[in-house]
């Protein structure tokens, strides 16, 4: 039986992501991409910019609907 997945990213997982994402945005840097590679890419580059805002982490939680608008 494996052990379940601890809710936060360690401090060498949130660097390991951080690689991985600016590897991939100077992958795509400079190139003419399609509709929603284009979009994957400015994702990519918002994620980038919280997990440099926040070096330490932070916690997400998923927001409460309350059925009100």
């Amino acid at each position: 039986m494996t052990e379940p997945q601890p809710p936060c990213l360690s401090t060498d997982e949130i660097k390991a992501v951080k690689f991985a994402v600016r590897r991939q945005l100077r992958r795509w840097r400079d190139r003419d991409l399609e509709p929603e590679r284009r979009q994957r890419r400015e994702h990519l580059a918002g994620a980038l910019n919280v997990l440099e805002e926040f070096p330490d982490g932070c916690e997400l939680r998923e927001q409460e609907t309350t059925g009100e608008r």
